[in-house]
Formats: structure tokens, C-alpha cells, sequence
């Protein structure tokens, strides 16, 4: 996952916390969605040669012939853009950055209470038309117990902290 992809995450997330807090954004929550939508423009303008987004955001301006897409972050082929190949495959050998979400409850909830959730949560990932609906976006639903999660999160934790660290990434002021 880039820079740029976390920040359009966080765009997102921005937009959706403005949207039922009153509009107020942090100025580096407010910078980095601005700095989004100034690359998407130069990219589209050629202006800027290349940049890593979200393939929701992306892939409509690939389809319709805006920009050309290089690869795709995932460990497999995107179903939005079949044609297109992965990073790895294009070149650079174990690369995978991947956007996904989880849903977590506070500490000290009781097990039965997160395991009927996790199984509601699972059943519905599981249904065609949930199935459909996430396909359309590129999106591909992971069905995982809380134990699987928890393993699945700290290996990504450990993951990203080491790019972080590696790159000296310090956090935005």
C-alpha cells in the first residue's frame, strides 16, 4: 500500500468524519485529502508520470482511457482490470499492498458476543449478491475467525512498521 493510497483511505475516512462531526477536519487530515485530489489532477493532466491509488477511484479513468494502468498492488489480478498485471508480475518480485478493512470491538468483550458477530459478519460476506456488489468495486471479502484476524492484523502491523521505520516515515504535524 503507498503513501498515496493510505491517504485516500484516510479521504475517505476524513470525508465520512466531517460529515457527522460539523466539518471539522484536522489541517493534516484537510492537507492530505487535498493532496490527493491535486495528484489524481495531475496524473489525469499529464502533469505527473505515475502514482499509486485505489483501484475503486482509478479504475473508471482506466476504462476509460484517462491513464494507463502499470499494475495492480494485490497478490492476484484485479477483476476490475483483468488485463492489467500485478506488480509482482510486472516486474518487481514479491510486491503486494493491499487496502482492506476489519471490524473490531473493545477489548474485554465477551467471546460469545464476538463470535455471534463474526459469524453474522461472515454470513453475509459469503452471499452472491454481497459477493457482487464487492467484485464491482475490486474488492474481494475475507472470511476469517477472530483468530485468523488477529494474526492476519499484527502480521500487517509488523509489515507496515517495518516499511514505515525502514523509510524514516515520520507522522504528519
Amino acid at each position: 500500500m503507498s503513501t498515496l493510497e493510505v491517504a485516500d483511505i484516510f479521504r475517505r475516512y476524513g470525508e465520512a468524519y466531517r460529515q457527522t462531526h460539523a466539518g471539522h477536519l484536522s489541517r493534516a487530515e484537510r492537507r492530505v485529502m487535498g493532496a490527493i485530489e491535486a495528484c489524481r489532477t495531475a496524473v489525469l493532466g499529464g502533469h505527473v508520470e505515475m502514482m499509486i491509488d485505489a483501484i475503486t477511484t482509478t479504475a473508471p479513468t482506466v476504462q476509460g482511457g484517462q491513464v494507463r494502468a502499470l499494475g495492480t498492488t494485490g497478490k492476484t489480478r484485479s477483476s476490475l482490470l483483468p488485463d492489467v498485471p500485478t506488480v509482482a508480475e510486472a516486474g518487481v518480485p514479491g510486491y503486494e499492498a493491499t487496502i482492506w478493512l476489519g471490524i473490531m470491538a473493545p477489548a474485554g468483550t465477551p467471546k460469545p458476543i464476538v463470535d455471534k458477530l463474526n459469524a453474522e459478519i461472515n454470513r453475509m460476506l459469503t452471499q452472491a449478491e454481497v459477493r457482487e456488489a464487492w467484485a464491482k468495486q475490486g474488492a474481494v471479502p475475507l472470511v476469517m475467525t477472530p483468530a485468523e484476524f488477529e494474526t492476519y492484523l499484527r502480521g500487517d502491523i509488523e509489515k507496515w512498521a517495518g516499511v514505515i521505520q525502514k523509510a524514516g516515515i515520520k507522522p504528519i504535524q
